[in-house]
């Protein structure tokens, strides 16, 4: 009798879907990883992203903070284990970040695997994010505004701005 096996079947979901499932969007730099095993003795990566906006989600997550987003697979110990479909991250590259977050907030996951990560390509003077696998191209732009700092002093504050 052959072993038990399980698998996932991940539906595409377009921009608007990924928007209502998330708790937070969050435009973010990776700036570390590390994996290890989790109690169910599977290979998880941690990523550390810094967060340059947050665009939706509760004031947990905030600009300038840190955020610690777990994915399935990775390499410790020299064991590898890659699970297809989970999003990557590459140290230091952006990303518009479609999460939701874990029981008890200690980290977020992307909303239906590599789905709800968006590489942030620079092109032509602007960053944009490229998906034509779901037939859709997402322009992102920075509006900037100016807004006082506690003291009086004036400073700038970007907003993310997605053109459907």
């Amino acid at each position: 009798m052959a072993p038990r096996a399980s698998a996932t079947i991940a539906l595409a979901l377009d921009l608007r879907e990924l928007v209502q499932r998330a708790d937070h969007v969050v435009v973010a730099t990776a700036l570390s990883q590390r994996a290890r095993y989790d109690a169910l003795g599977r290979i998880v990566t941690d990523t550390t992203l810094r967060v340059q906006e947050c665009v939706h989600g509760p004031s947990s997550v905030r600009e300038g903070g840190d955020v610690v987003v777990r994915t399935l697979g990775g390499i410790h110990a020299g064991v590898g284990m890659s699970v297809a479909g989970e999003a990557r991250f590459t140290v230091g590259e952006r990303y518009l970040l479609f999460a939701h977050g874990s029981p008890r907030g200690a980290w977020l996951h992307p909303i239906e695997m590599s789905q709800g990560v968006m590489p942030i390509h620079r092109m032509a003077g602007a960053d944009m994010i490229l998906g034509t696998s779901l037939g859709w191209l997402v322009a992102y732009g920075l509006r900037r505004r100016r807004a006082r700092r506690p003291g009086g002093r004036a400073g700038a504050t970007a907003r993310a701005r997605l053109l459907l």
